[in-house]
């Protein structure tokens, strides 16, 4: 709505970060290293440090930036 109201355009970074909507069914149990192939976007959060699935790694940061990027049009 805020969005609208000011004739701006809005990011979804949900859908840029692999968001969707039958995530439940998509998205493993266990987003480690061993399931990148199932589940690609596990790369943007998990690491050999870590692997929460809330907190980016160097990956993540940098797709995360690219589809701003791209929602920006630069």
């Amino acid at each position: 709505m805020i969005a609208k109201q000011n004739n701006v355009g809005l990011i979804d970074m949900f859908k840029g970060m692999g968001g969707v909507n039958d995530w439940h069914t998509k998205f493993p149990g266990d987003c480690s290293p061993t399931n990148w192939n199932r589940w690609a976007p596990c790369q943007y959060w998990c690491d050999k440090q870590s692997c929460d699935q809330c907190h980016l790694d160097d990956y993540g940061y940098h797709h995360f930036a690219t589809v701003v990027q791209a929602g920006l049009g630069l």
